[in-house]
This record gives structure tokens, C-alpha cells and sequence, in this order.
């Protein structure tokens, strides 16, 4: 399995289909995102980009992933304009998550920070109507004795919460987690005896927890959600101690509807093929570099066409995990994972809802506090190295680079943290970030230069509670230039 705490690779280099791919979702944003708006025929569309039938389609499948538009057949057709693209984003994260091989351990560290942030926010925020949609949903869970449902409601909850904070980030991100639990609850080999004998106190849990919501009462909403997550992760730890599931319980797990996923479409082919590569890939430990055969060989190991085989590895190759190298001694090589297209693919969402900078600045402060917390304690010389380099730059920064060249040494740290969600979180948040926020004013770079030395060395000695209360005092005082963005 790939380490997260790596340098990642250079930006991989896109194809002509992803640059026009590109042009059109600049031009559904600029225009104000134009819901069912037709932008044209394919024969339009091939004349106004001046390009060949296979880069537009492309094009347009590219559009498609990323939920801004869809070709719409038959008299009238055209690439139309969907509606904003929120489950493209979430389809995006997960499926990256799962192509990482992203940990139990991982994603309960993560959903921790979000879930005790949204439980702290919604008793602040929460309204008479949004109450009473929480206080439903916790009655639906009483009668639960079915383990898919009961997980299905708990995950809808969890939702349901964030979203009475009026945050969509710490929803979008919550449904991310949920939507690669499934997996995870395979793997730790969850039975239907375990799931019941955790049931009871689940529900009592989420019970108390509205109650306090609806009181007003953050701390004890908070204090509710420390309980449970310690409760949670022992009765994880315990049950993965016992082994695989006998294979009615896994069959029990994997009827576990697509909370995340309206629809509940199945995957195409392609994707099973994509998906049974990464498992392979992590069996062979993912050595980098390392030949996986031809074309060939892959469409005889995996029993595919070649078309589908070669869509299952192009979307492989968007995520940076394989290439296909050409020539004789050519074939499947084995890659690093690059977040930089799941980023893209969630900004357009971001963008397309034109979301609130201090929503953001509450999930990535979270966030980020987090990561230093946990990269002090595991921070290697190597690491040490990677984030001195890293604030040095910030002394030679121009201050319309300042904020790009910080972003660089927030991206090094939430990298090197050791948590594959927590990275890909903060790498989209700092993207939005880099796009919306204005240049830092030049009085104040001596004073942010001087914290980010603080922190780094705080990282370096493994003082974790420096880290933590340098980070914190990083995004305290970042809170009125931030709100600013949004008057």
C-alpha cells in the first residue's frame, strides 16, 4: 500500500481532451452556471474548438465526470448544462479514497475533527424546523434491527447534522467518509451479531446528542461526540481483532445501500476493472515504476475488451496511479497517487455553488490544526527537511506569491501527516483557497513569516501542542481577512 507521508510527483501533464474539457467548465462558471442551457451541437462544438471527433469526446466525458454538463441525444441535442455537481464531486473523493486504499484508521481520524466541529456548530445554529428534521430521524433508528439499515440511518444522521450548520463543506466531506465505509466495514469483517450488540447504544447516542443540539448546548454536543468516537473506535478495533466475516455477514454488509448515491447505479465494467487493478496493485505492495504487462496481457488477466480495458486505465491514470508506456519494453507502469484531478473535479462543484469562504475557513482550520497536531508526532528528518526548505521560500516571496508559496508548505504538512483524507481534504480547501482569496497584505508577511517558523519548528521538535496552538493562532487571525471575501 502506498505511504502518504511521500513527495508527490510533478503535475501530470493533460491531454488535449482535458484542456478543452477545461475551456468548457470556464465557460458554464463565468456564465453564471446556466442550468439546461444547451451550448451547442457536437458539429458546433468540433468547429468552435477546432478539434478532432475523438479529443471532443473526450472532452465530453471529461465535462460529464465533473457533473457540469451532459450530451443529450436526438433532435435538440447538444451538451446541456446540469444542475450544480455535487454528487460528481462526492463520486470524485470517494472513488479516489478507494483507489488509495484509504484506512479504517484514517477515515475515523477525520470524521473525529468534522463530526465534533458540525456537532459544535449546529447547537449554535440550529433552527425550529431543522430540529424537528433531526428529532424524525433519530425516531427512525429505534425500530432498526436490520444491520444495512441501521448503518444507512446512522450515516443520515451524521449528514443531517452538518447540514444544520448551514456548512456544506463539513457535509460534502462527511458524506465523502460515509460513502467509503462500506468497504471498510468488510474488511474489519463487521457480522450482524456485532452491528446488534452496538445498536442500543448508537441510538441512545444519537438521542442525547440532537437533545443537546436542540438545547443549544456545544459543549455537551461536543463532549457527547468525543464519548462515542473513543465507543466506536474499541468496538472497531475489537471486532477487527476477530477476523473475516463468514461470507453471509460480508454478503449482509455489501447490501448496504449507496447513502452517498441517489441513483445506486451500478458501476460500468470499466470501473470493476479499475477497481480490481488497484487490488492488485496493492498485493504487489505498489512498487513504483513497476511494469504490470501490456496491453495484451491485462486485457487476458482481466478478461475485458480492449476498449473497456483502456478506459478502466484511464481513469487510473487521472489519479497519477499507472501509465501506459509505448514501445517495445512498454506497457502498465505503476505510478504515485496525484490529487490534483479530484481537486479540480470538487472546485468546479465549490465554484459552482459559490460557497461561503468562512465555511471553508471553519472546516480547514479544523482540518489543518489537526494536521500539524499529527505531523509533530511522526515528523522525520526527511519530513523536517521537506517543510524547512518549504518556509525558507516564504522570505523571498513577492506578496502576490506570498499566499501560493504558504500554500506550498500547508500542502507539505497536511501531506505528510500520514492520512490520505485528511491530504485530500486540505489540498482541495487550499485550492479554493488559492482561486478566491485575495493577496496578502505585504505589513503584515514579516508577522505570518515569523508564525509559520514557529510552527514548522514546533512540527520539527515533535511538540505537538505547539503545533497545534501555532497552527490554531494562524487561522484566528486569518478570520476578518477571510470574512472580508464574503461581504
Amino acid at each position: 500500500m502506498p505511504s502518504s507521508n511521500v513527495d508527490f510527483v510533478q503535475p501530470r501533464k493533460k491531454k488535449l481532451g482535458e484542456q478543452i474539457a477545461q475551456q468548457i467548465i470556464r465557460h458554464i462558471i463565468d456564465s453564471g452556471w446556466p442550468q439546461n442551457e444547451n451550448l451547442g451541437t457536437e458539429r458546433e462544438l468540433l468547429e468552435r474548438y477546432n478539434i478532432s471527433r475523438a479529443t471532443f469526446r473526450e472532452a465530453v466525458r471529461q465535462v460529464e465526470r465533473h457533473g457540469a454538463a451532459k450530451m443529450r441525444r436526438g433532435a435538440g441535442g447538444g451538451l446541456v448544462v446540469t444542475s450544480p455537481p455535487r454528487f460528481a464531486a462526492l463520486r470524485a473523493m470517494i472513488t479516489y479514497l478507494e483507489f488509495t486504499r484509504v484506512s479504517f484508521a484514517e477515515q475515523h481520524e477525520v470524521r473525529e475533527q468534522l463530526e465534533r466541529t458540525a456537532a459544535r456548530l449546529a447547537a449554535t445554529r440550529v433552527q425550529p424546523e431543522q430540529a424537528q428534521r433531526l428529532v424524525a430521524l433519530a425516531k427512525t433508528l429505534d425500530g432498526l434491527t436490520d444491520p444495512a439499515e441501521n448503518v444507512s440511518g446512522n450515516m443520515a444522521i451524521r449528514v443531517a447534522i452538518a447540514e444544520t450548520t448551514g456548512n456544506p463543506s463539513l457535509a460534502l466531506f462527511i458524506e465523502t467518509l460515509n460513502g467509503v465505509l462500506r468497504d471498510i466495514l468488510v474488511v474489519l469483517g463487521l457480522d450482524a451479531r456485532s452491528f446488534q450488540e452496538d445498536r442500543d447504544q448508537s441510538v441512545r447516542f444519537k438521542h442525547e446528542l440532537i437533545a443537546a443540539i436542540i438545547s443549544h448546548d456545544s459543549e455537551e454536543a461536543q463532549r457527547l461526540v468525543d464519548r462515542d468516537v473513543a465507543r466506536r473506535l474499541l468496538a472497531m478495533s475489537s471486532v477487527s481483532a476477530l477476523g473475516p466475516a463468514p461470507a453471509e455477514a460480508q454478503h449482509r454488509i455489501r447490501t448496504v445501500p449507496d447513502w452517498w448515491e441517489a441513483a445506486g447505479a451500478e458501476r460500468k465494467l470499466s470501473e470493476r476493472v479499475a477497481f480490481d487493478i488497484v487490488r492488485d496493485l496493492a498485493a504487489e505492495r505498489w512498487q513504483e515504476g513497476r511494469n504490470l504487462g501490456n496491453e495484451a496481457i491485462l486485457q487476458k488477466r482481466y478478461k475485458v475488451s480492449r476498449a473497456v480495458l483502456r478506459e478502466a486505465i484511464r481513469q487510473l491514470e487521472l489519479h497519477g496511479i499507472v501509465r501506459m508506456k509505448s514501445g517495445v519494453q512498454g506497457g502498465l507502469i505503476i505510478g504515485r497517487f496525484d490529487p490534483a484531478y479530484t481537486v479540480e473535479l470538487v472546485e468546479t462543484y465549490l465554484t459552482s455553488t459559490k460557497i461561503a469562504m468562512m465555511h471553508l475557513w471553519e472546516t480547514q482550520s479544523v482540518l489543518e490544526i489537526f494536521a500539524a497536531e499529527r505531523l509533530a508526532r511522526i515528523c522525520t528528518p526527511r519530513d523536517a527537511a521537506a517543510l524547512r526548505t518549504a518556509v525558507d521560500r516564504l522570505d523571498h516571496a513577492s506578496p502576490e506569491a506570498f499566499l501560493a508559496v504558504s500554500t506550498q508548505l500547508h500542502r507539505e504538512i497536511a501531506d505528510r501527516a500520514g492520512n490520505r483524507a485528511l491530504s485530500l481534504f486540505v489540498h482541495i480547501l487550499l485550492h479554493h483557497g488559492l482561486l478566491a482569496l485575495p493577496p496578502i497584505d505585504a505589513l503584515r508577511i514579516p508577522w505570518l513569516i515569523k508564525m509559520h517558523r514557529r510552527l514548522v519548528d514546533a512540527i520539527c521538535a515533535h511538540d505537538q501542542t505547539v503545533a497545534r496552538r501555532e497552527m490554531a493562532t494562524l487561522f484566528e487571525q486569518s478570520r476578518i481577512w477571510v470574512s472580508e471575501v464574503d461581504r
